[in-house]
């Protein structure tokens, strides 16, 4: 499917992670802050135990097959550095 990162993400060196949201007539809700904290905070915890650059952090779509938009509204909402 993407080509570019067969052999490189795998399930045994990449973390997948779901936030819940609703999409009505073409777009995502917004995260609650409760989602946004959550996810900024589990991020944050995996970046720094695996050291995990930001570079590395890709929205659901850009690996995988997947409704556009839909991980680049949580990759956006989070407050991750």
């Amino acid at each position: 499917m993407y080509p570019e990162y067969f052999g490189i993400l795998q399930n045994t060196n990449s973390v997948g992670i779901e936030v819940v949201g609703n999409y009505k007539n073409g777009e995502w809700d917004s995260l609650t802050n409760e989602q946004i904290d959550a996810t900024t905070l589990l991020v944050q915890q995996i970046k720094n135990h695996y050291n995990v650059h930001c570079e590395n952090i890709y929205a659901h779509e850009k690996v995988q097959r997947k409704t556009a938009g839909e991980g680049q509204t949580v990759l956006k909402a989070l407050n991750i550095d």
